[in-house]
């Protein structure tokens, strides 16, 4: 635990020295102090808002989708579900970290490790989906301004489509062929006896079996409840647009109304499609560059670092905060249950033996 703190802590430190050196290497980083008195206040709190409602909508879909496996008064635990994922998202290398945590979350809310998989994975796959087909629009907006600026970022853009869609058709091939998904798991499962990784094999498969059928099993609850579904996909929709409209509220902030909403939101995908693919936690250093570049074809060139650092500041590091808070709260309030529970314990277990 604290090997993991103290990588944290030098993630950050390195983040924020990148953020540090991006600004002495950038000409504008001067006009900083007179940029941000100029800002408009309503603007960043209509950010900040967006911001809150994409991570609640994230939530609510979450425990909307726990309805599906009897949990009806799911929403609570839902957001705070969500904020552990995008937190554990955000400090590991191509937001791997996010789901195997949320997965934990989940079981310890009462969900079984399996229900917990399929719930996130029919979130994920919703999510996936929508932020794909929304990517393609962006980038079909965009592609020749792109191309003309940088073939680099152009190249990166094909190549974040494809990174995004691949996760959804797998989805789809192992909906309709869950035996493919088990064959796979189990061939998982050997390779990872064969190198020591995996100590019981037998057990480690009999698991497997279980996770599969319990996904097999959430996949038709969700197409016995489509209305509920349905709804999912609509905040879904709704919390991409929260998110990816950041970027136009910061540009209104400056006092500038000639980009329309549609052409700062399909731009901001563009960027997304850049940084995704990069293995660093945040796309960090691709979504700095991603977002410099790129919005220096509606941003005023004076005005695009700071624009940039309160991006950043409000959709990555502003989680970071937050979400850590959230983990070691619902760290200490499970420690402390189970000391109390353990001391509730005791007094029956002293009474038996002395009986």
């Amino acid at each position: 635990m604290k090997r993991k703190k103290i990588l944290m802590l030098l993630y950050f430190l390195f983040t924020i020295g990148l953020l540090l050196y991006i600004a002495w290497a950038n000409p504008e980083w001067k006009d900083i102090g007179k940029a941000i008195p100029s800002f408009k206040v309503q603007w960043i709190l209509l950010s900040l808002a967006f911001m809150v409602l994409y991570v609640l909508l994230d939530g609510v879909s979450i425990g909307l989708l726990g309805r599906l496996y009897g949990r009806e008064r799911f929403v609570g635990s839902g957001i705070k579900v969500a904020l552990i994922g995008k937190y554990y998202s955000a400090v590991t290398p191509f937001s791997t970290g996010g789901q195997p945590w949320q997965i934990y979350s989940l079981n310890k809310a009462g969900l079984n490790p399996g229900h917990a998989s399929s719930l996130l994975i029919t979130k994920f796959f919703i999510y996936q989906t929508l932020l794909t087909i929304f990517s393609i629009v962006g980038f079909a907006v965009h592609a020749g301004e792109v191309f003309h600026l940088s073939k680099v970022f152009f190249y990166a853009a094909v190549f974040g489509i494809l990174f995004n869609a691949f996760s959804p058709l797998i989805i789809i091939l192992f909906t309709r062929h869950p035996k493919a998904l088990d064959k796979l798991l189990q061939w998982v499962v050997k390779l990872l006896h064969k190198v020591r990784i995996v100590r019981f094999a037998d057990q480690a498969e009999e698991s497997m079996h279980r996770v599969v059928a319990d996904f097999t099993d959430g996949i038709a609850f969700c197409k016995k409840d489509k209305k509920l579904v349905a709804r999912v996909v609509l905040y879904n929709v709704f919390e991409l647009f929260f998110y990816y409209s950041i970027p136009y509220f910061l540009y209104r902030g400056l006092g500038l109304a000639e980009v329309t909403l549609w052409d700062s939101y399909t731009l901001s995908l563009v960027v997304f499609l850049v940084m995704c693919f990069f293995p660093l936690p945040g796309g960090t250093g691709a979504a700095e560059s991603g977002y410099m570049y790129l919005f220096s074809l509606q941003f005023p060139r004076e005005s695009l670092f700071v624009t940039m650092l309160m991006w950043r500041a409000i959709t990555y590091y502003l989680l970071i905060v937050v979400g850590s808070v959230v983990v070691m709260g619902d760290s200490f309030l499970r420690n402390r249950r189970q000391k109390k529970t353990a001391a509730e314990a005791e007094p029956a277990v002293d009474m038996a033996d002395e009986n």
